[in-house]
């Protein structure tokens, strides 16, 4: 007797039992979808502000260009310590405005008139600039010349051959993220506090092409 209303128990159960098993697959369906749904949302703003991020650098990036110029003299013309360029203040290059070669530090603007400026260039004695090593973060100042130096590094500094330099923004004379050159190798230097460094430089100042004039 007891088996038959177990028995009977379960036949008028199940009708019911089945419906309320599909109901709970359908709430569980519905927050996957909405929990898929709001992550998707997160996603795409995610996006959106990456775009608008990106969009935003490249407008600036443009708006700090002045113009494009190509040298007309090298001075000396061995070893160009100074070049000038077609172009002067009627195209808004004003003194100190850096100058680029495909993206890389070429000097800065010494000069500027109307239909004719000069650039300073890193093969120059006169010439120095605030780097940062793009690895380790380590500051230091580039020493312009025929034998470009990183200056004040100590010995304890975490600096290697084949770590890229770019301008740290330090001084205000040029923006940061410039890059300049890689570290190409360390000597023996006789001062036993900072570190004797030699420095390959990007630009090349003997292949033809024009200079990127952009502002401080």
């Amino acid at each position: 007797m007891g088996e038959i209303c177990k028995i009977t128990y379960k036949l008028i159960h199940i009708p019911f039992y089945i419906p309320l098993l599909k109901a709970e697959a359908t709430v569980i369906d519905f927050l996957n979808v909405k929990r898929e749904r709001e992550d998707l949302l997160r996603e795409l703003a995610t996006v959106r502000r990456y775009a608008v991020k990106e969009k935003l650098n490249l407008f600036l990036e443009e708006n700090a260009i002045r113009t494009s110029a190509i040298p007309i003299a090298y001075s000396p013309l061995g070893v160009p310590t100074r070049i000038a360029l077609n172009k002067g203040k009627e195209s808004g290059i004003e003194y100190g405005d850096p100058v680029l070669q495909k993206g890389n530090l070429a000097g800065k603007i010494t000069e500027s008139m109307e239909g004719l400026s000069s650039f300073l260039t890193l093969l120059s004695d006169e010439m120095k600039v605030g780097v940062v090593d793009m690895r380790s973060g380590a500051l230091g100042v580039l020493r312009g010349g025929l034998e470009p130096a990183l200056l004040y590094i100590p010995e304890w500094a975490d600096v290697k051959p084949g770590d890229t330099l770019a301008t740290s923004g330090l001084g205000g004379v040029f923006p940061r993220g410039i890059p300049v050159g890689i570290i190409s190798d360390t000597l023996p230097s006789e001062d036993p506090f900072y570190r004797n460094i030699r420095v390959k430089l990007f630009v090349d100042y003997y292949s033809a092409g024009s200079y990127t004039v952009r502002r401080k």
